[in-house]
């Protein structure tokens, strides 16, 4: 767009488009040019927002499970050590994309963390507990946590192959290299000895994750209702309504 709009047009429209192809965004804004010659005046927001891909809004029960899957990671990172900047899910999907991420909880990482056994373990039970809410709060989850790069379970089980490959934090010391360029199937799939303990590393953080979310599962229901209705809290409000939760549960055990 070459500077034509206002840095706060180019983020909505950004966010509108998350998804979308380069070259999708290429013709959007090829036809908004078009449009703006036609009318002989410069190319405008209304011109964008003429072309941009129509969405559909989610259905309220898919919002409200994407938000407690989103509140799974996030109460979970917490109640961990991890710092968490906010928890999002989208009300809306882009029409021309079948698989799109419906949420996000982001963490602020500690680039001078030591990269412990520990710390992999807990990035595992984190990276895990979308599932887990799912499955505690909702009796199941769905097969939008699995699947290829990117998906919580694939990268989950990409973290429990290094601690046993690459690391050497698991039963051998023997290192195969940094893996992350790899497939699964090449890394450590066609080994059923490594895959058997790459499978206990993650039933064990996913008890874990399951377990951190069954004690805090009021506070989670509440925070996925308020993350549905308003796309977006901050890693503080979530703090805070934990603390508040963890406080009255605790007052409320003293008086029985």
């Amino acid at each position: 767009l070459r500077n034509a709009l206002s840095e706060l047009d180019c983020v909505e429209f950004a966010d509108m488009t998350e998804h979308a192809t380069g070259a999708d965004i290429q013709m959007i804004v090829r036809n908004a040019r078009r449009r703006a010659r036609q009318s002989r005046r410069p190319v405008n927001a209304d011109d964008i927002k003429r072309f941009l891909p129509d969405t559909s809004l989610l259905p309220v029960e898919i919002l409200r499970a994407s938000a407690i899957h989103e509140v799974g990671h996030s109460v979970v990172g917490l109640a961990l050590g991890m710092s968490l900047v906010k928890v999002s899910v989208k009300p809306s999907i882009l029409r021309v994309r079948s698989h799109q991420k419906l949420g996000e909880a982001t963490f602020s990482m500690d680039s001078w963390a030591r990269r412990t056994k520990s710390y992999y373990l807990d990035l595992i039970a984190m990276t895990l507990g979308g599932m887990a809410a799912e499955h505690v709060l909702l009796g199941d989850y769905d097969d939008g946590s699995a699947g290829g790069p990117g998906t919580d379970l694939y990268e989950a089980t990409r973290f429990a192959i290094s601690l046993e490959c690459t690391f050497g934090m698991g039963h051998s010391m023997a290192s195969r290299g940094d893996l992350r360029a790899r497939t699964l199937e090449e890394t450590a799939c066609s080994d059923p000895l490594v895959m058997e303990r790459v499978e206990l590393v993650l039933r064990e953080q996913y008890e874990r994750a399951k377990e951190i979310v069954a004690e805090l599962g009021h506070v989670c229901l509440q925070l996925s209702d308020a993350l549905a209705e308003t796309h977006s809290l901050t890693g503080e409000e979530v703090r805070r309504a934990i603390q508040i939760g963890v406080r009255r549960a605790n007052h409320d055990l003293l008086r029985s």
